[in-house]
């Protein structure tokens, strides 16, 4: 991974020990805020082979775990750790309620997304025709939430920067595929077209 200290490092990572990151079941979560950039980070997680769902839209977000009660998404996990031994979902606001699925995760790995507040405000006016004092309240509360999760979590965490992502994809690339564990893509430049920023893609 690339020295944190970096001007090109795109990530801040802690608590990955040799154990968790060598074992071969993983649950990886990927989350933030909405319009706070998830979707491009959820996309990379795909293309890079992680299964993250199925029949998922071109924003990344598992179908069967967004907007469901919890009994639904532990009955999700549960078929989900049988059938599979790496597996995750993107949910910009999972922090909500992570708190009630973690006991029922093997080896969670948490990739939190942060961006802007300005910019996250911004998508909440033009997508969501939201007032801007609401919304920079509401993303501030759950930029906090995510924080507060991170710091209290006893799992492996990845913070990402949305904007130093799009500025340095190679850089993602690198302390994304170190924190998966998994190959560095030999296809580099379709996942520089990838996050691109601009319009939500397909993670083919």
């Amino acid at each position: 991974m690339l020295d944190p200290k970096s001007r090109a490092s795109v990530s801040i990572s802690w608590g990955v020990p040799a154990e968790k990151n060598d074992s071969e079941f993983k649950t990886f979560v990927c989350f933030g805020v909405p319009r706070g950039g998830t979707s491009a980070i959820g996309g990379v997680i795909r293309k890079l082979g992680i299964f993250m769902g199925e029949n998922v839209p071109n924003n990344h977000e598992d179908q069967e775990m967004i907007g469901r009660p919890i009994p639904k998404r532990l009955e999700v996990i549960k078929r989900r750790n049988e059938s599979q031994k790496i597996w995750g979902w993107k949910d910009p606001n999972a922090v909500n309620y992570l708190h009630q699925l973690a006991p029922h995760l093997r080896n969670p790995h948490y990739i939190i997304v942060t961006r802007d507040v300005i910019a996250t405000t911004k998508g909440h006016m033009r997508w969501h025709a939201r007032e801007a004092k609401f919304s920079i309240g509401d993303i501030s509360v759950q930029q906090q939430r995510n924080f507060m999760f991170a710091l209290s979590c006893e799992a492996p965490v990845m913070m990402v920067s949305y904007e130093k992502a799009i500025l340095n994809p190679k850089s993602l690339l690198a302390e994304m595929t170190e924190f998966l564990r998994c190959p560095y893509p030999e296809d580099e430049a379709s996942y520089v077209d990838f996050l691109a920023p601009g319009a939500y893609k397909d993670a083919v």
